[in-house]
């Protein structure tokens, strides 16, 4: 029994779609794996003030990389205050909208 050439186009087609959905869905995946993975300005710290406890880093290495790594830790902590900031905002103005709502069915 054959199997009719539309059909056969179509069967085609769903594997391929399906195939390419995979495909995004594993790279999607791994990419987020990978992000997780990367250490924060603080866990950095954490890790080198331990080290240099340990004897394996000068005075003068960790003092360098204490102040590197804070400066990246304020623009991390600006960009947290910011987006908390926003957050709240946004909040702020959904009840307010919803307060103006309620108050128009009394």
């Amino acid at each position: 029994m054959a199997i009719h050439p539309v059909a056969e186009a179509a069967l085609l087609f769903a594997l391929v779609l399906a195939a390419a959905g995979g495909l995004f869905w594993l790279v999607k995946r791994l990419r987020d794996v990978e992000a997780d993975d990367t250490p924060t300005a603080s866990d950095l710290l954490s890790n080198f003030r331990e080290l240099h406890a340990r004897g394996g880093l000068s005075d003068e290495e960790y003092r360098t990389i204490k102040t590197k790594l804070a400066a990246q830790l304020q623009d991390d902590m600006q960009v947290d205050l910011e987006t908390m900031l926003a957050e709240t905002r946004e909040e702020s103005r959904r009840s307010s909208v919803a307060g103006d709502a309620g108050q128009g069915a009394l």
